[in-house]
């Protein structure tokens, strides 16, 4: 599969690493399970990048491929835990 940049975000899709990257640093890894749940596995942005809203920028660009893929969106990662928690308030 060919990556594919997220219009939301300076983020890219790479499906075939299941994985999203931010342009400026930061990953975001996931898995689809035999259930067909879309599950964030782990979010990380260099020390020196933090506070800028990477993370967020990914657990969105993620959240929303979730929900265009139909897929239900579970977390283990804490921080998208919680984004999850502050995205459905909204």
């Amino acid at each position: 599969m060919k990556e594919e940049k997220d219009a939301t975000a300076a983020v890219i899709h790479h499906p075939e690493d299941r994985r999203f990257a931010g342009v400026n640093g930061g990953l975001l890894t996931y898995e689809i399970d035999e259930d067909g749940r879309f599950i964030v596995l782990h979010t990380e942005v260099p020390e020196r990048l933090r506070g800028q809203g990477i993370a967020a920028q990914l657990a969105e660009a993620a959240l929303s491929f979730a929900e265009r893929s139909n897929y239900v969106a579970m977390s283990r990662c804490e921080y998208v835990a919680a984004y999850m928690t502050r995205r459905k308030k909204r």
